[in-house]
């Protein structure tokens, strides 16, 4: 196939976005067995010729002459970039599987999801990032159980696995490298307005692998929110299924007991408060 016809065969589709591995794909169908590198050089020429206009490594809007904006991509990026890094099992989590639910489409300096495998830092579009993590137990990986409870949130026209509130809540207030478990802004618009909604049974097959620090955390911002209901569900959950490990406040922000009170917190381990400042 000639360039003019790749070029024709591309313009017949009516699709904005490329990425390289669409273009392999479709010379692939085309000529059948592609030589490696034979897709680098037609890409270098679309571009090179103005028809593509490349917006970010392996990504490319087409060039129709009018002024584009590659934020109005963003959606549709993120989506090639899990679909072509993660084989789309990529969950949306943390604060912005939250901020959804308040109608806030706005974009986010980091994206985080959660993925089987290969966590990594990648460049979405100029200063936007996406984070993707493995969660693990103590023994095995909880995407299933992620995947389980997550729901489908189409932005744009573009589908996205989000996961449920009460996972987004605990991977927010879990401590993070490049997190701020302090900011929690977000988190409490939603508890304000979301709050009754939460399931406790769903918690409650998240708490006994991990999040015990978090779900701390959220049992004190339900008592700095004065949602009742909600603290007496966190104190139960840390009782049935965090083996009664309240940590103070005081804890959760890195505070180490002096060595003259070493005795008390002997004495206490295992009652329902780790150590005395509340």
């Amino acid at each position: 196939m000639d360039f003019d016809k790749i070029v024709q065969k591309m313009r017949k589709k009516w699709q904005k976005l490329w990425s390289l591995v669409d273009i392999e794909a479709m010379l692939e169908s085309a000529r059948g067995d592609v030589k490696k590198g034979a897709a680098y050089k037609i890409v270098h020429r679309l571009v090179s010729t103005g028809v593509l206009v490349s917006i970010r490594k392996g990504m490319y809007l087409w060039n129709l002459g009018e002024k584009l904006d590659p934020e109005d991509f963003y959606w549709p990026i993120l989506k090639k970039v899990i679909a072509e890094n993660y084989l789309g099992q990529g969950i949306i989590t943390g604060s912005k599987a939250l901020a959804f639910s308040l109608r806030d489409y706005s974009l986010p300096e980091t994206m985080q999801i959660v993925t089987q495998k290969d966590a990594a830092k990648l460049a979405l579009l100029g200063d936007y990032r996406l984070v993707s993590q493995v969660v693990r137990g103590e023994k095995k990986s909880l995407y299933p159980l992620i995947k389980k409870y997550s729901t489908r949130l189409t932005i744009e026209w573009v589908q996205f696995m989000v996961t449920a509130p009460e996972h987004a809540l605990l991977e927010a207030l879990t401590t993070r490298t490049g997190a701020d478990v302090n900011d929690t802004a977000i988190i409490e618009r939603w508890l304000r307005k979301n709050a009754p909604s939460l399931r406790e049974e769903v918690f409650a097959e998240f708490i006994p692998h991990r999040y015990i620090s978090a779900t701390n955390r959220l049992k004190y911002l339900a008592t700095d929110l004065e949602i009742q209901p909600l603290y007496e569900m966190m104190v139960r959950l840390i009782d049935n299924q965090g083996k009664w490990c309240h940590l103070s406040r005081a804890a959760l922000s890195g505070y180490k007991i002096p060595k003259w009170n070493e005795q008390w917190r002997m004495n206490n381990e295992g009652s329902r408060v780790v150590d005395y400042f509340q």
